[in-house]
This record gives C-alpha cells, structure tokens and sequence, in this order.
C-alpha cells in the first residue's frame, strides 16, 4: 500500500491528471485513519490510567497520614473546583 502511495505521488509530481486526483484523495483518507488511530490510543490509555489513578486518590484520601490525605483530598477539591 505504501508503495502504492510513494509511486502514485510521484505520477502526482509530474501531473499525470488520472492519478493525481485519486492520489490525493487516497492521502487523505490514510491521513484522516492515522488520527483516528491516534485518537483511540490515547483515549484507550487515557482510561487505563484513570482508573488505577482514581483508586489511589481514593485510598489516600481514607488514609491516616495527614500528608497523604492533604494532598489527595486537595487534588480531588483542586480538579472539582475547575468544573
């Protein structure tokens, strides 16, 4: 496929009319799929890594250490606060 696109490219360079028109298109469509893929990636770990975050923010908030309760409960008020 991606030789496909390298060699219709270069027929685009030269202006071939037939393939320059398809070729485009087909470079956006594969530009449009790759940010997509981006998109669900960084959703994808975005959520792996809020969940085991928000468990931790949990506990430290029931902890008996008044550092550790200070600081999450502040973080958890901090992120309330801004909604």
């Amino acid at each position: 496929m991606v030789a496909r696109l390298v060699v219709a490219r270069r027929l685009c360079v030269i202006g071939h009319p037939d393939v320059g028109r398809s070729t485009r298109a087909a470079l956006r469509r594969e530009r449009a799929l790759g940010r997509a893929d981006l998109t669900l990636l960084l959703s994808t770990f975005g959520i792996a890594l809020a969940f085991p975050f928000s468990i931790l923010l949990a506990l430290g908030r029931r902890s008996d250490m008044p550092v550790i309760q200070a600081l999450c409960v502040g973080f958890i008020e901090l992120v309330a606060a801004c909604r």
